[in-house]
């Protein structure tokens, strides 16, 4: 026989349904279902039916709620132990101690690598849900904490077979079912993360950055805050295609012609004006200060839609407008590099080591050649843009931000810019 509490309170003996009608009898039956083979005593069971103010016949009829179960599950099933009452395990089984037990399996398949067996295991745990757990005792006090506990149990044990789904390769098929979980559970982190690890492993890396925009607005709008550090980390691993996000010999497979088309986009090229460090700065020092700064500007660019193309030394390059036609690209660009100066000086405010970081910027609008945007390994960009945005670099001083005259007539609304006069850049043509 068996007890089912991972949706309607239900009893299954040999394939039969057997009917409990009274909600008091499935709410006690519930009780000792989820302590079975302990020992239950009467006083606690009238609190958890009746709560702190139970009347003067709760204790009778709790009695009588008890015969009336035993007559259902049949002798022995039920039984009377000081101070209360027991189900006896070796007559009667409950679905939450098997769904448990078989967490337990995966778990430990999973820390032998398994991740097959944990798989198929995480399988056969989830497919004994029939609905929400508890699902007609929803509004019991007893049941509310209990009904949590399940829930997050149910959904750890999803997010764990997804995980060991990628491992085993099956990121295309995932993509579609987690699309649907993050729409149902749209504050799960591990969700959104796996989304976009499965988006990137299908190579649709634009596709997996806007999940993570996606993420990132939903946390700010409903919680009022940003994603955490994994989410982050992912989201910098992906910018940068590294090669860790990959199965294991997946970087060996030859990569597909990736498609080629012309776009107007704008690129953004920042540099650290190599002074601002100093020479007698120590090896450790300069790594803690290059990491924060590089995740200061994977976080301002990606969180203005632009696309990390290039890191070189302490120089980045981002283009805005080259994953998808978006006619804000030049607003977007001149956003991030305001946000990108602030973000610096918080860095440097913040700073312990008494080290400061100072930026030059360079912005510039064209028509690009956009190649392999969707996680081919390839730049998205080529063109005379990316030069003219280099030189503005270079030409600008330390924490200027000079734009290309295209740029500028686009931005000129929302924008307040100053004109440099005629400016020379390098092999290029001359720029205002």
């Amino acid at each position: 026989m068996e007890v089912r509490l991972l949706g309607p309170v239900a009893v299954v003996d040999d394939d039969r349904v057997l009917a409990i009608r009274q909600r008091r009898q499935r709410s006690l039956l519930a009780l000792l279902a989820l302590r079975a083979g302990e020992t239950v005593g009467i006083e606690r069971l009238v609190e958890e039916l009746w709560g702190p103010e139970a009347p003067k016949t709760a204790v009778a009829s709790l009695r009588n709620a008890v015969s009336q179960l035993r007559k259902l599950l049949g002798a022995g099933t039920l039984v009377t132990r000081e101070p209360g009452y027991a189900l006896e395990t070796e007559l009667v089984t409950v679905d939450v101690d098997r769904f448990e037990h078989l967490l337990a399996e995966a778990r430990a398949a999973r820390a032998m690598e398994d991740e097959r067996t944990a798989a198929a295991v995480l399988r056969d745990a989830l497919e004994l849900w029939r609905g929400p757990a508890l699902a007609d005792l929803v509004y019991e006090p007893f049941a509310q904490a209990e009904i949590r506990r399940l829930e997050e149990l149910r959904q750890g044990a999803l997010e764990d077979r997804i995980d060991a789904d990628l491992a085993l390769g099956r990121h295309d098929e995932l993509v579609a079912e987690l699309e649907t979980l993050v729409a149902q559970e749209p504050l799960r982190e591990r969700l959104h993360g796996q989304l976009m690890l499965s988006l990137y492993r299908a190579a649709r890396q634009a596709d997996a950055l806007a999940a993570y925009r996606c993420a990132r607005a939903i946390l700010v709008e409903e919680l009022g805050i940003e994603p955490g550090p994994e989410l982050k980390q992912l989201q910098a691993a992906i910018l940068r295609q590294d090669t860790a996000l990959l199965l294991p010999g997946a970087q060996a497979t030859a990569p597909r012609a990736p498609m080629q088309f012309r776009r107007l986009a704008t690129i953004l090229v920042a540099d650290v004006v190599a002074s601002s460090l100093g020479d007698d700065v120590d090896p450790e020092t300069l790594h803690r200060i290059l990491v924060r700064y590089y995740d200061t500007v994977v976080g301002v660019i990606s969180s203005h839609g632009g696309a990390l193309e290039r890191m070189a030394g302490d120089a980045v390059m981002a283009a805005f407008g080259v994953t998808a036609a978006d006619e804000s690209h030049a607003l977007r660009a001149v956003r991030a590099a305001a946000d990108l100066r602030a973000a610096v000086e918080h860095l440097n405010a913040d700073a312990l080591d008494c080290t400061s970081i100072d930026l030059r910027i360079g912005i510039a609008t064209g028509e690009v050649l956009a190649a392999g945007g969707r996680g081919s390994g390839q730049p998205l960009a080529t063109g005379q843009a990316i030069g003219v945005a280099a030189a503005l670099e270079q030409a600008a001083g330390t924490g200027e931000v000079l734009i290309g005259p295209l740029t500028q007539r686009l931005v000129r609304a929302a924008a307040t810019t100053e004109p440099l006069g005629e400016l020379t850049l390098p092999r290029r043509k001359k720029a205002r």
